[in-house]
């Protein structure tokens, strides 16, 4: 916040110029931190001249962002964890060329990356996608996690003097039938990481580029893995029991399984182990954003009774439903008698749902729009978290802001709008 407030204070303005009209735009992050500099200057913490009226954000985690409490719950090392065990293992990896994988995720030629220490080191360099400081707890983005005190007492404190608009990414598009439960987000994430602000102005528009990518190593992957498993199949050969050994009819046959055979499945095991953490890894990206939810549903009158051994063996399961679900427990036989054949235990089973949450593949939308005292949002279609910094979405968003078009009150319609330059 001192540093935005310093650079503020670098910039030579003209004589007579009018603080009061202007106002800051900011990205992510950025978004906060502006926020942040706004809070001290009104509550005093900062004794500083004010350079700004009003805060423009781009998708902004303004209540809080849910990837870093995810971070803290350990769920970015399960998923790079998960990665390792299943693609970039030392034994996977002879199978499925590694470095082809980890294309996907890092540039190898401009990182230096070590891929034998990667797993080793819980993916360091790969972190550096996670939002840069994603890694360490310890840093200032521990600040933003969702219901840490700094984003509390940033929303308790609103300041009623500056005009306020907030726009929300979200990279699948209102109505186009796959909104609430997108698929890619995280390649589509991977694509627009780099090279978005080196673009020509406006133009990132494409994020696709791992996403072609992600799906020709799938297909490339499910082609061997069902080319090994027909191979498997065609052999009519199979793992030899000490006996079938014995019998030399059989000997060449668990020869050729032993030489030939079981290498096949191992390798089809590997694609196989490959493909469902490939095809299973966006979820779990959307599960650490927040995006991807189990909710528990109330309301079940189902009544489940098991009779047991008391031996601890299931012998019958029976379901009731009752008008009160309280009234479950009473239908289990209450005693642990070990004199009768069997005890019942009745639950009321936990019924979960999956809902889906809209999301620019980092920040929630909920979270992009809960500025306090926001007087007007706008939705940005189809862009991801770092695609927004530099797309045409982000123009037209924009040139609505500067034309005093937004959705907003005539004031601050008026506040922002601002004249072309000559």
């Amino acid at each position: 916040m001192l540093d935005l407030q310093d650079e503020m204070e670098q910039v030579t303005y003209p004589a007579g110029h009018a603080y009061e009209r202007d106002f800051i735009i900011a990205h992510s992050q950025g978004g906060i931190v502006s926020r942040g500099l706004d809070h001290s200057l009104t509550t005093g913490n900062i004794n500083a001249d004010r350079y700004f009226s009003g805060i423009a954000t781009f998708s902004t985690p303004h209540g809080g962002a849910r990837i870093l409490n995810s971070r803290n719950e350990g769920l970015i090392n399960d998923m790079i964890g998960d990665m390792c065990a299943n693609v970039l293992s030392t034994t996977v990896a002879g199978v499925l060329e590694k470095k082809k994988f980890l294309d996907l995720f890092i540039d190898l030629s401009a990182t230096n990356v070590n891929i034998e220490g990667f797993c080793d080191t819980q993916g360091v360099d790969f972190a550096g996608f996670f939002l840069s400081s994603l890694s360490d707890p310890n840093t200032l983005s521990a600040a933003y996690l969702e219901g840490a005190d700094f984003i509390k007492n940033l929303n308790a404190v609103g300041n009623p003097d500056v005009y306020k608009a907030a726009f929300a990414s979200i990279e699948y598009a209102d109505g186009d039938g796959n909104s609430a439960q997108p698929k890619q987000l995280l390649w589509r994430m991977l694509s627009s990481f780099d090279g978005t602000s080196s673009a020509d102005p406006f133009t990132a528009d494409a994020d696709n580029a791992r996403v072609d990518s992600m799906n020709n190593l799938l297909a490339e992957w499910e082609a061997k893995y069902f080319q090994l498993s027909y191979a498997i199949l065609s052999s009519g050969v199979h793992n030899c029991s000490f006996g079938e050994w014995l019998i030399p009819i059989l000997i060449p046959g668990c020869i050729e399984y032993e030489l030939v055979v079981k290498p096949w499945e191992q390798q089809a095991n590997t694609y196989h182990s490959a493909i469902e953490w490939l095809n299973g890894v966006d979820d779990q990206w959307a599960t650490i954003i927040g995006a991807r939810e189990n909710v528990y549903i109330p309301g079940n009158n189902e009544c489940v009774c098991t009779q047991w051994t008391y031996s601890g063996q299931p012998l019958s399961t029976t379901s009731y439903f009752l008008d009160n679900p309280e009234d479950c427990n009473s239908y289990g036989s209450g005693t642990y008698d070990e004199s009768a054949p069997f005890y019942t235990s009745c639950m009321v089973p936990s019924v979960y749902e999956v809902q889906w949450k809209e999301s620019d593949g980092a920040v929630l939308r909920e979270s992009q729009e809960a500025f306090p005292g926001v007087m007007s949002t706008m939705r940005l279609e189809k862009m991801n978290h770092f695609q927004v910094r530099n797309s045409s979405e982000t123009a037209r968003g924009l040139n609505k802001l500067f034309d005093g078009t937004i959705l907003a009150d005539e004031e601050t319609q008026k506040f922002f709008k601002t004249d072309k330059k000559q």
